[in-house]
């Protein structure tokens, strides 16, 4: 569920304590010098290939799919980035997952024979493995500790949910733990003690037997669920992470040498680099009937259809274009340069596609945000009352200034994009009046001139500091700003450095204003409210309010239904006012699909679900 490479710059989550959100920084917008550059080359490429049609490919022709960065990790508790994680989706499977074609995103078992029901009160979840010839097996691999693991692998058992969920309880390994934390009885005091010291299990987690685990909670938590299906939380087999350990050619690091028991799994004898992850259907997958779209049949009978897949990531966008003009990939996401090239009316361009190809629009879990950093002293919170409304009329006059109609136009082609007035996206929060005032969906000039005179800023020049990455798109964000501020007297200095926000959480930089994309780690709000409580360890804002941890604890106590949605509309209202960050807009993609390609379905976290891609 990505937005176009060329129209947002991906960077895995920086060096920082860990977050409940795979930071994505977002490189979004464009000066009109830039603008006219980029459509100016708006004509049609030259006519494709007219050879590549649906029945120039063979029925065992390798499928190749393109990637927006290079690939980071295997390991799925490392995979903060949405490309590592599309490939490590299909090496593993996770607890719970999640409806391929529901909308707003709805749990399926996963591993499990049904969803887990809690207890009466709510603390204690069952969790049995399903058995028998659908029960899970984790692909073939020496690793296996299993008489025949070498050649048929081995199944699934309670006791390796049990170990997957432990693994992230290891100081040295970044990543999901901010998932986990406070939420299993005994887990955080477990992690806390030496590993010598550790009982085999904290209290909180308990294999049953051989098909069944239980977890006990703190306390209520409709979210929880959600969070098993989190793609960093997936199932690994806990030997071959210990037997790939780096130390020789024959155990080469688990992260390049992953093990799962999803229906793909990396074929090692095609290579793997961080360019690129050739994919072959696991020894241990079985084909099971397709699920059938609502109201459609399925495309093909079985899934998992396709045999080898190979995920690439290609430095040129021109690259991509003419392999796809050419039918040598089999998808495409139109990009900011290329987009009005390849689209016309929100429909493919014949005259620059190969025959046949369709367009599939899917929407992204994710909101692009201006973030203020509030523990600076030029704009953000202050003990002062008199200093803090002086700064918020600042923040709130910087909001209102922003020209998101000039940044929907140019980077999201006036298609792929709407302004944000909530930093939940709608789909999992409806909302109808706008949560955040200042979030408007047009620059508003006057408003930001009369806040700025209101707080007797109106007078002075102000000058701040924005940081951004050495992408051009990013450079064009930072265009957009600039030039929305220049009229109001404030001068904006623009920070170039990819490490940006690393560094400013380590005090190396620093900086006043900067931009996020925040991605859902798991569709649910509290995925993009946690991280704006006091003691959260992912604050990229620095943001503190008794009023918001208030807020924050009643909605994390309140079940699924009306109440905790108006809880998170709470929430979202509180930033709203304080200001610590500025919803941009939320995405969607807009993916072209070769001709003879089908089941292009894309998974709310993950993102496309190669397993049930297929070719009739």
């Amino acid at each position: 569920m990505k937005p176009p490479r060329c129209a947002l710059l991906r960077r895995t989550r920086p060096s920082a304590p860990p977050r409940p959100l795979a930071l994505q920084i977002s490189a979004a917008a464009g000066c009109i010098a830039l603008y006219l550059a980029l459509t100016a080359c708006g004509a049609p490429p030259p006519p494709p290939d007219r050879a590549a049609t649906p029945s120039a490919h063979t029925a065992d022709e390798v499928i190749r799919l393109p990637l927006e960065t290079p690939i980071v990790t295997l390991d799925p508790a490392r995979a903060v980035d949405a490309v590592s994680r599309r490939i490590t989706g299909q090496i593993f499977d996770t607890i719970v997952d999640w409806d391929p074609y529901a909308d707003p995103p709805k749990l399926t078992p996963g591993l499990l024979e049904a969803l887990p029901q809690p207890t009466d009160d709510g603390l204690t979840l069952t969790l049995t493995l399903r058995s028998g010839d659908s029960g899970p097996r984790f692909a073939p691999d020496p690793c296996l500790d299993a008489p025949e693991g070498a050649r048929a692998g081995r199944s699934v058992i309670a006791a390796d949910l049990a170990d997957s969920l432990l693994r992230h309880a290891e100081p040295g390994l970044p990543g999901a733990y901010d998932l986990l934390a406070g939420r299993i009885v005994g887990l955080d005091a477990w992690r806390d003690l030496p590993p010598a010291e550790r009982p085999p299990r904290p209290e909180g987690i308990h294999v049953v037997d051989a098909a069944t685990l239980t977890l006990r909670l703190t306390r209520q938590q409709p979210e929880f669920l959600a969070i098993l299906g989190s793609p960093q939380l997936a199932i690994v087999p806990p030997e071959c992470v210990r037997y790939y350990d780096g130390r020789d050619d024959a155990h080469p690091p688990w992260a390049l040498h992953p093990v799962g028991s999803g229906p793909y799994e990396l074929d090692r004898a095609g290579g793997a680099s961080p360019r690129a992850a050739s994919l072959r259907r696991a020894g241990t997958a079985r084909q099971r009937p397709y699920p059938p779209p609502p109201g459609a049949p399925p495309p093909c009978p079985f899934a998992p259809a396709l045999e080898h897949l190979v995920f690439e990531h290609f430095d040129s966008p021109e690259t991509e274009l003419r392999l796809f003009q050419r039918g040598q990939i089999a998808a495409l996401a139109p990009g900011q340069a290329n987009f009005t090239a390849l689209i016309r009316a929100g429909e493919p361009r014949a005259d620059a596609l190969p025959p046949g190809t369709y367009l599939r629009r899917a929407p992204v879990l994710a909101t692009t945000l201006l973030v203020f950093r509030m523990d600076d002293p030029v704009i953000g919170q202050s003990s002062d009352p008199a200093v803090d409304e002086e700064h918020r009329a600042l923040r709130q006059a910087i909001a209102a200034a922003f020209d998101v109609a000039r940044y929907l136009k140019i980077v999201r082609n006036d298609a792929w994009g709407e302004a944000a007035t909530q930093l939940v996206p709608s789909a999992l929060l409806p909302a109808g009046a706008p949560l955040h005032p200042f979030a408007l969906p047009a620059r508003d000039e006057a408003l930001a001139r009369a806040l700025l005179a209101g707080a007797d800023l109106g007078d002075r020049r102000i000058r701040l500091r924005y940081a951004t990455t050495t992408g051009a798109a990013a450079q064009q964000e930072a265009a957009i700003l600039r030039e929305s501020l220049r009229p109001l007297g404030i001068d904006l200095d623009v920070i170039t450095d990819d490490g940006y926000t690393a560094k400013i959480l380590s005090g190396q930089l620093s900086a006043q204003l900067y931009a996020l994309r925040y991605d859902a780690d798991y569709p649910d709000p509290m995925s993009f409210l946690a991280p704006f409580t006091c003691a959260s360890p992912a604050s990229y804002t620095a943001y503190c309010s008794r009023r918001f941890d208030a807020a924050f604890a009643r909605f994390a106590n309140l079940p699924l239904g009306p109440d905790r949605d108006e809880a998170a509309e709470e929430l979202e209202r509180i930033l709203g006012d304080d200001l610590p960050i500025r919803p941009i807009d939320t995405p969607s993609l807009w993916t072209l699909v070769r001709a003879d390609l089908r089941g292009f379905v894309r998974h709310p976290v993950t993102g496309l679900r190669a397993e049930l891609l297929c070719r009739p």
